[in-house]
């Protein structure tokens, strides 16, 4: 069962097929060559069988899905401080399958003399396939600095072959699509005096729009309740990020045995950020009665950013114990519509105290998450808040190889939703609120290492 899914899977059958290659020391120059293929079928049943909606409306789901690709990469090394690798990429996937919906009672709740029956196309034949040529560069100037630079190119070939009637009235100009994504990167670090490292990077990553933001047509894909539409005319996602980060390590004769620390900060520069919005001009097309009947469509937006940081520290001291703790924080802008981003992650900080000898160990984890109130209002976001848990962990080591353990993770029940959980869909007595994370919870667990 799926709890924050309108459906459930009743059958999954899933063949794949992978090859994997390697050869080390071809020549001077070519120091390994590596290959991977594979490929992958899925024939995938889901239905509502155990779901509330089931009482009006049968349905079920069955999907065809296939993944085929593969890898080539060869790594060179033209000196002994230059490595260069180069290779090509391909991932292919198609989807096809529909629902059948049996409706066998009307918006009053009667029964109908004759159940009406109705064929939705799920992913109307489409595939979306991209094959990629790539190159990185780590040259290290000194012992001390290191560049490290990549190019990537991918054509990206996707088409729709069997629209459903309304989805081509919306697009009426739909058929085989290339897209021509270039991306880069390029870095430095740099090790300081004693155990510090710096690092500047810079990044141009380009997305085009996956299968779902193509080709989805008036289904709930999302964890919330909303259909959603998808836009085969979706230029590609680009993302501009700088990134700095600095981390090192003190170590002590006496009291405490060493300090460990890093931060690290991004800022992002979004063109044609794809994000589902609601878009007035659609109408809900299944259950028309249903609520929420607003549907989202997925657009570009032209003027986004996102920015933000991580900080860590650890104590070790008296030999066995370490103490640690975390902070990550985001910043989401979406200028277009004078809003948050959606899904912009809360404000998090995690402190730990760990104990750990040759035979034990112990750790007890305390995590408090901020509230969200920065949200997107075009994508029905709603506020979320904060909450605290507290996880115990222990372990023993009573032979070499093998670890025994038990957890207890929320050890004081806490009832919380985490903002980017907001599985509610289809579920009896729950209404339109979101489905709380685990409450307290214990766990064993074995392991052999081989």
């Amino acid at each position: 069962m799926h709890a924050g899914l309108p459906m459930d899977t009743d059958e999954d059958n899933s063949s794949t097929l992978s090859i994997d290659y390697k050869i080390s020391k071809v020549n001077d120059f070519i120091e390994e060559i590596n290959a991977k293929a594979y490929y992958s079928y899925v024939d995938h049943i889901m239905s509502n069988n155990r779901r509330p909606s089931f009482m009006m409306t049968e349905a079920i789901s069955t999907i065809d899905a296939t993944t085929a690709g593969g890898k080539v990469e060869f790594k060179m090394k033209p000196t002994e401080k230059w490595i260069l690798y180069g290779g090509l990429d391909a991932l292919l996937i198609a989807r096809d399958g529909g629902r059948t919906r049996t409706v066998k009672r009307n918006m009053m709740g009667d029964l109908l003399p004759e159940p009406m029956v109705f064929q939705d196309k799920v992913w109307q034949d489409s595939y979306v396939n991209d094959y990629g040529l790539f190159t990185e560069n780590k040259y290290a100037f000194s012992n001390k600095t290191m560049l490290t630079a990549g190019v990537r190119y991918d054509l990206v070939v996707s088409d729709i072959q069997d629209p459903e009637a309304d989805f081509q009235a919306l697009y009426t100009d739909l058929g085989q699509r290339e897209e021509h994504n270039v991306s880069g990167t390029v870095s430095v670090k740099h090790k300081l005096s004693g155990n510090n490292t710096l690092e500047i990077a810079y990044g141009r990553g380009v997305r085009s729009a996956n299968m779902i933001e193509r080709f989805i047509n008036h289904f709930s894909v999302g964890q919330d309740p909303f259909e959603y539409v998808g836009n085969p005319n979706l230029d590609a996602e680009v993302n501009n990020q700088f990134e700095i980060g600095f981390k090192g390590k003190r170590t002590f004769e006496k009291g405490i045995d060493a300090i460990r620390y890093g931060i690290s900060g991004y800022y992002s520069i979004y063109e044609n950020y794809i994000v589902p919005v609601v878009d007035p001009t659609l109408d809900r097309k299944f259950n028309p009665t249903t609520q929420p009947q607003e549907v989202k469509r997925f657009i570009n937006i032209d003027d986004a950013y996102k920015t933000g940081f991580e900080a860590e520290a650890s104590i070790e001291f008296a030999n066995y114990f370490n103490f640690n703790t975390a902070f990550s924080y985001v910043y989401t802008r979406n200028n277009d519509l004078d809003e948050s981003l959606p899904l912009t992650p809360p404000f998090i900080t995690r402190l730990g105290l760990g104990f750990e000898k040759e035979k034990f160990w112990a750790n007890l984890d305390y995590t408090i998450t901020s509230k969200q109130d920065e949200i997107s209002t075009s994508f029905r976001e709603i506020e979320t808040a904060g909450y605290e848990t507290l996880d115990l962990r222990l372990g023993v080591k009573p032979y070499k190889n093998v670890q025994l353990g038990v957890a207890v993770l929320n050890i004081f029940d806490a009832t919380y939703n985490n903002h980017l959980n907001f599985s509610f869909t289809n579920q009896a007595d729950f209404g339109r609120v979101p489905i709380n994370d685990p409450g307290r919870n214990f766990s064993v667990f074995a392991n052999y290492q081989f």
